[in-house]
């Protein structure tokens, strides 16, 4: 017990650390959050601003345990221990603890919901092969006005609110999709590997006029033989004219 400071047999405060004994060979602690932010005691009304308290200083003091426990009571102390465990935290999780880091995150919350729901409108369009991209925004006003309409009252135009319309483009429709498929990729491909057989099946139209899309899909039987049929993609024709037809 002679070499061991007696408030750490305690497990007295994580904040105060051992520095050795003194001169007379009592021990002496500090408090490694107010040590560490000395301008923090400084502005303090509680201590004077021309001497830190000895607590407050690398050195340390011969401290007793009531001594200890009015420090741990002391504003500046308190204080100092935020700004301790600001620092140890990640630039992103400090945003977050802050004031304006609050306000950040709700407004990324929201958001995400926003995005979440522009693409869970996508994935719905997408699986019915025949919406445009370009009729979205016209579904996606026709479905907020729904959602707004009470027969109750008399008939007031619909006027979106700001940001109800943020991303509502054709442009940021086909980058929802490229997300989208992009996210699927690998359960794709984990799905085709794992397949015990696979037919693939490529689905298209011509006539005199046009050329359709063409559709790529695959039959696949997994290892406990069940088929299942997976859309792989399509390809756009990019000319009026197919093999065997004249240009018309």
């Amino acid at each position: 017990m002679s070499g061991e400071p007696p408030f750490k047999m305690m497990k007295f405060d994580e904040a105060f650390v051992w520095m050795g004994k003194d001169g007379q060979g009592k021990f002496r602690y500090s408090c490694q959050y107010c040590t560490a932010f000395p301008e923090i005691v400084k502005r303090s009304g509680e201590c004077s601003r021309k001497k830190l308290p000895g607590l407050c200083k690398p050195e340390g003091i011969y401290s007793t345990g009531a001594q200890l426990s009015a420090h741990l009571k002391l504003s500046y102390h308190a204080e100092s221990k935020k700004a301790f465990d600001l620092r140890a935290l990640r630039p992103q999780e400090r945003l977050q603890k802050s004031q304006i880091g609050i306000i950040f995150s709700t407004q990324n919350r929201q958001l995400a919901v926003t995005v979440g729901s522009h693409i869970l409108d996508i994935y719905c369009d997408a699986k019915h092969l025949t919406l445009s991209a370009h009729s979205w925004p016209a579904r996606k006003i026709a479905q907020q006005m729904g959602l707004a309409l009470d027969l109750e009252k008399n008939f007031v135009p619909h006027t979106p609110k700001s940001g109800d319309l943020l991303y509502v483009n054709p442009v940021q429709h086909k980058m929802f999709l490229d997300y989208i498929v992009t996210a699927d990729l690998d359960r794709l491909k984990a799905q085709l590997a794992d397949a015990v057989a696979i037919s693939i099946r490529v689905d298209g139209s011509v006539d005199k006029y046009q050329v359709g899309n063409t559709f790529v899909m695959a039959k696949v039987v997994d290892s406990v033989g069940l088929d299942h049929l997976v859309f792989i993609g399509f390809e756009e024709p990019k000319e009026r004219k197919a093999k065997g037809k004249l240009f018309c």
